[in-house]
């Protein structure tokens, strides 16, 4: 029993070495089974990864006739399908988006130009409603002013009329003064020529009484002779002397009367002559006082001429004011018309300019419309291709490729000559190879301007084909043709390269001149945030 018992031990032994032995060649066997089987499963998966990252070039080798060599053939066939498809959707798509765009932007700019049109007929419209109401005003004033300046030139007329009435009477008056002054003037010249008379028979009464003056002395002498011969006579010469004696006491009486003549006849002849010299002055005076009343006349005959020239003109302007008042009443009419005219074109102008920008709102929403399908895009593009560069990046770093210090060194090594400054990094030539055709194929979008994977700094380690021209030393030509391995530190790069939301949305106007959306997404290795994805789409 112990021979049969350590037998049976021994053979329990040997029977599960057996087992074991045998489990372990099944296990190689399924596990090289299975890998045959799996690896063009692998290969499959990484395909359909990529297919779903865009890169729609990428086909499945077929090793095998087997199911899988099939299932590879049928996913080759459909994937081309879908690209044949999806190629013609998206140039459908691209044609149509260019129409509605090119639609868009022609009823923007129509509609920019009948908005500012609209508003340059609604300004001139009002601004025309504002003059007409201003003229109506003024056509009304002047209507009003009119009216006045005939009922002055009405008042003017009257005046005038009275003012010539006044004048002829005034006229009248002159030459009745005129003929007085003249008859005034031959009454001072006949009193000036009786009075020289009066001086001459004065002065020839002076000369009689001078010669009675004579006599009287005579007279007297010849009584003093008397006297002396009456005396010598006696008594016989008494009665001859008492004769004597009064024609003695008559020449003596005649002696003072002559000499009272005399004073008289001089007080006359110095009267006379004052008079004369008075009337000479009067006759000067009177002849002044004719030639001003001649000229007063002269100067009424004027005065009433201009008032009959200005009542003619006051009628004159009676019948233009009253004409002006019938053709301002008419333009005030006409105005009235012309202001509802103004009216209906600014309320035509406005009803237009709200048409307009309910076009310009239409526009907008269109724009709207494409733009957001244009970011919806784009968000989609950016996070696959933030994916697709992790997933390339982690797997360099697996095959050891660089290691993970590499990828975060910031340790940027200026490249001579370089203007602007380009730099070299320790993974950017690996990834010059592998990732610049992914980035191309963004550009088969005819919005896409750029795609490209930027550090955390901005440092852009390998741009699109197209941006990687050979250098001219023309640092204009240069900046555009040539922007891989340069700093993107502006406000919107270093936005876009520091951003660890899910996704990033900017605007902005690129350094070439182009106005743009950067939407971008963030790239992760290892679990740590390296970057991140941009992708640049026209706003023009």
């Amino acid at each position: 029993m112990q021979q049969t018992e350590l037998a049976i031990d021994a053979l329990r032994d040997d029977i599960a070495l057996t087992m074991l032995a045998m489990l372990l060649i099944a296990a190689l066997t399924i596990y090289l089974v299975v890998a045959q089987f799996t690896r063009p499963l692998k290969r499959l998966t990484v395909v359909a990864d990529k297919f779903a990252a865009g890169q729609f070039g990428e086909t499945i080798e077929i090793s095998s006739l087997d199911e899988v060599g099939q299932l590879s053939r049928s996913f080759n066939q459909m994937t081309q399908v879908i690209v044949r498809n999806l190629e013609g959707e998206i140039e459908k798509s691209n044609r149509l988006f260019e129409r509605v765009k090119e639609a868009i932007q022609q009823l923007s700019s129509g509609a920019n130009e009948m908005m500012a049109i609209s508003t340059q007929q609604a300004s001139g419209a009002t601004e025309q409603s504002s003059a007409v109401q201003q003229a109506t005003t003024t056509s009304e004033e002047i209507a009003i002013t009119a009216k006045q300046v005939a009922d002055n030139a009405l008042r003017v007329e009257t005046l005038a009329e009275q003012t010539s009435s006044v004048s002829l009477n005034g006229t009248v008056a002159t030459e009745n003064a005129i003929d007085g002054m003249n008859q005034l003037k031959h009454q001072v010249q006949a009193i000036a020529t009786a009075m020289l008379q009066l001086g001459e028979n004065s002065q020839k009464i002076g000369g009689i009484v001078d010669i009675i003056d004579e006599i009287s002395d005579q007279t007297n002498l010849l009584s003093l002779n008397a006297a002396i011969e009456a005396a010598g006579a006696g008594e016989a010469g008494k009665r001859f002397s008492i004769v004597a004696n009064e024609v003695k006491r008559l020449a003596e009486r005649t002696a003072d009367a002559t000499t009272q003549i005399k004073e008289l006849i001089e007080q006359i002849q110095k009267a006379t002559n004052a008079t004369i010299m008075l009337t000479e002055d009067g006759t000067k005076g009177v002849d002044q006082a004719s030639n001003l009343v001649t000229n007063v006349a002269e100067e009424l005959a004027r005065i009433t001429q201009m008032v009959h020239d200005t009542a003619s003109a006051a009628s004159e302007i009676k019948l233009s004011t009253q004409q002006q008042t019938t053709a301002c009443e008419q333009m005030s009419e006409t105005i009235f018309e012309v202001r509802d005219v103004a009216t209906q074109v600014a309320t035509g102008a406005q009803e237009t300019e709200r048409a307009t920008n309910e076009l310009l709102q239409l526009a907008e929403s269109l724009r709207d419309l494409m733009e957001t399908d244009i970011q919806d895009k784009g968000k989609v593009a950016a996070v696959g291709g933030a994916q697709v560069m992790q997933r390339i990046l982690e797997q360099a770093i697996d095959s050891g490729r660089f290691r993970i210090e590499d990828l975060f060194d910031e340790d940027y090594q200026p490249i001579p000559h370089t203007d602007p400054q380009k730099y070299h990094t320790r993974y950017d030539t690996f990834l010059d190879k592998m990732i610049q055709d992914i980035e191309d194929a963004y550009l088969k979008d005819d919005h896409v301007v750029f795609a490209a994977l930027v550090d955390r700094n901005g440092y852009l380690p390998t741009h699109n084909s197209k941006y990687t021209q050979p250098l001219t030393g023309d640092r204009a030509k240069d900046v555009l043709a040539n922007r891989t391995k340069r700093i993107f530190n502006d406000p919107v790069g270093i936005r876009a390269a520091q951003n660890e939301e899910e996704i990033l949305t900017q605007v902005y106007n690129r350094d070439t001149g182009e106005k743009m959306w950067d939407i971008s997404a963030p790239v992760y290795v290892k679990g740590r945030h390296w970057g991140g994805f941009r992708i640049g789409y026209s706003m023009d």
